[in-house]
């Protein structure tokens, strides 16, 4: 409700593995999205392979996309039907939003997807009336920015990245998800917490998943680049911290019974109190038990 009235937030979400953080979110944007018809949810995933060398690589995942790409990749598998209808319908925001105040973005960000794929049906009519389409090309290819596709400074970067969502949630309000901050890599973490100190008049809540005990690695007695960034974020942004590993024996208990109770059954108090002692109440583990089961 701040980030709709445009007080802009970070929320961290921290678990371990099977805690519930992807579940949790997907549900809460489900219902956000219920609630507010014209919300765009839009997820980045960190790599544990590939992630801590290839720079930006969550937030290049939204700015596609916010920008259309949802037929291809994670975005298949990722993206419900509601949401990507919702970011076919936002293309024209985001495109006339991405050329007006950050074209540098495009040759950065988007020059590996094929810029035809952007636009389907009408959208790619007005995208030919207004010269998006060979606009995009030339950007794509590194041609017509002001630095004449030059690499271009990490402050410069993440200017143009803030004042595209900035932009676009004057015309629409924005959740984005991160996950798997654990893996991310250093010029994410980076925009992250640029993002944290810089949209605190948008529409945007930015919600951060991790595992705390793979941030809590150090290197070489050093603290984590990941933790000094996740503990400076809630510094500046005060009560922002979901820790799903905190739960309690009394919500461990309420979780099994509102699990069992989703279908009719006869299951009594034995079992419901032997579930919940065998697994403590760990979402993965009750789950996966009572499937077995």
């Amino acid at each position: 409700e701040r980030a709709l009235a445009g007080q802009g937030t970070v929320v961290l979400l921290s678990g371990e593995a099977g805690s519930g953080k992807t579940t949790l979110v997907q549900e809460f944007a489900r219902r956000a999205q219920a609630r507010h018809m014209d919300l765009l949810v839009a997820l980045g995933q960190c790599d544990a392979q590939t992630g801590l060398g290839d720079p930006y690589l969550p937030f290049r995942e939204i700015l596609r996309l916010l920008t259309g790409d949802v037929d291809s990749g994670l975005a298949a598998h990722t993206v419900s039907a509601e949401n990507a209808s919702r970011l076919r319908g936002a293309l024209t925001n985001s495109v006339d939003v991405l050329l007006e105040l950050t074209p540098d973005l495009v040759g950065l960000f988007l020059s590996n997807i094929p810029i035809a794929g952007f636009f389907v049906g009408a959208a790619k009519i007005v995208a030919e009336k207004a010269g998006w389409m060979d606009r995009l090309r030339q950007l794509a290819r590194g041609q017509g920015t002001p630095r004449g596709g030059v690499d271009l400074d990490q402050a410069h970067i993440l200017e143009q990245y803030t004042d595209f969502l900035r932009g676009l949630s004057a015309r629409q309000p924005i959740l984005l998800v991160l996950d798997d901050v654990q893996w991310a890599d250093a010029a994410s973490l980076s925009l992250l917490f640029h993002l944290s100190r810089s949209l605190p008049s948008s529409r945007v809540l930015i919600v951060a998943a991790y595992r705390p005990a793979e941030v809590a690695l150090g290197r070489g007695g050093e603290r984590h680049p990941r933790e000094k960034v996740l503990a400076e974020i809630k510094r500046y942004q005060g009560n922002v911290w979901v820790d799903l590993d905190r739960a309690d024996p009394v919500a461990s208990r309420r979780f099994c019974d509102a699990l069992l109770d989703c279908a009719p059954n006869g299951l009594g108090e034995d079992f419901r109190a032997a579930l919940c002692r065998q697994t403590e109440g760990h979402p993965l583990f009750t789950v996966e038990l009572l499937c077995d089961l």
